[in-house]
């Protein structure tokens, strides 16, 4: 495949993406009974206006790209590929089960090591720090429980 038909596609599944939700943003209930307050829809619907409008940006620079038309992708080792989704797929699955603290550092050291990396302390201390940072800001600071 050509890399800039790659950023194409990509770029218009993202705008695609961004008028799904931008409609189904419309479905949101308004349970406000502030006047002035802009309503549960207002926020996730000027996400997908501007992931809309980047989308379209992007997919007119993928056309009008100045490298050679003839750029191929080189998709690296697709045994590695392979491999994350399954790992993927497997922690959608224990996390339900077991919970996102658990399950996220192990998944997230996993898939340093498949990439190559063998600094055990930093796979460790990104894997551990990671979760640390997401239970500060979510748990700690918004109040929102994660599973």
């Amino acid at each position: 495949m050509y890399l800039w038909l790659g950023e194409f596609i990509i770029s218009l599944i993202a705008a695609l993406i961004a008028i799904f939700f931008f409609a189904d943003a419309g479905t949101f209930q308004d349970l406000s009974t502030n006047p002035v307050d802009i309503g549960s829809r207002a926020f996730p619907r000027l996400v997908c206006v501007f992931l809309f409008i980047f989308a379209v940006y992007l997919m007119v620079h993928a056309i009008k790209k100045t490298k050679p038309l003839n750029e191929k992708v080189d998709l690296g080792d697709f045994k590695t590929i392979v491999i994350g989704a399954v790992i993927l797929a497997v922690y959608i699955y224990v996390f339900k089960a077991i919970g996102y603290f658990y399950t996220t550092p192990f998944f997230i050291f996993i898939l340093q090591f498949i990439q190559g990396s063998r600094k055990w302390v930093t796979m460790i201390a990104v894997s551990i720090g990671f979760s640390l940072f997401a239970y500060l800001v979510f748990v700690q600071f918004l109040g929102v429980a994660l599973p």
